[in-house]
Parts: C-alpha cells; sequence; structure tokens
C-alpha cells in the first residue's frame, strides 16, 4: 500500500504477492513492473493517465473471486450458499 494508505491499481501487486515469502522485495519488483508496464502503454498510446482503482481486478472477475472465496469458507468449515442481492 502506498504511504498515505490509498488504495490503487498499483498498489494491488504488492498485496496478493506480499504473503508468498520475501516479500518486500517480491511485491517491490512487482509494482515496479506495473509501473514500467503502465509507462510504456501510456507512451506508445500517447494518452493520458487514468488509475483503474484497486478494485479493477476484482470486479473484472468478480464470479473467480466469489467462488474463491466460497471455497475458502466451506475449507473452514461453513457451509455456504450464496445468493446476489438485487440493488
Amino acid at each position: 500500500m502506498l504511504p498515505g494508505g490509498k488504495r490503487t491499481l498499483t498498489s494491488s501487486p504488492s498485496i496478493s504477492v506480499s504473503p508468498l515469502g520475501g516479500a518486500k522485495k517480491r511485491a517491490a519488483i512487482a509494482v515496479a513492473h506495473s509501473i514500467l508496464t503502465i509507462a510504456y502503454h501510456l507512451l506508445s498510446r500517447k494518452t493520458e493517465y487514468q488509475d483503474l482503482g484497486a478494485n479493477y481486478c476484482d470486479e473484472r472477475k468478480e464470479q473467480t473471486v466469489v467462488n474463491r472465496l466460497q471455497r475458502r469458507l466451506e475449507k473452514l468449515g461453513y457451509q455456504v450458499d450464496l445468493t446476489k442481492q438485487v440493488a
């Protein structure tokens, strides 16, 4: 996460990589890779940067996230029956 606690798309890789082991170094490399990839695309397409937000990946793959979290709860011994809430 960034110093101000701001959750952005570039902070997401550090969150997903950090529990795996050599946390700080791997997280720094993941964030640097994300920034370089963004910079490449901005320069090659001659566009301005628009942050997609920290939840971009979760929203894009909503069903995958739901299934993963359901399996985690079931492994903890919960019986899970999900129905989508209508807004």
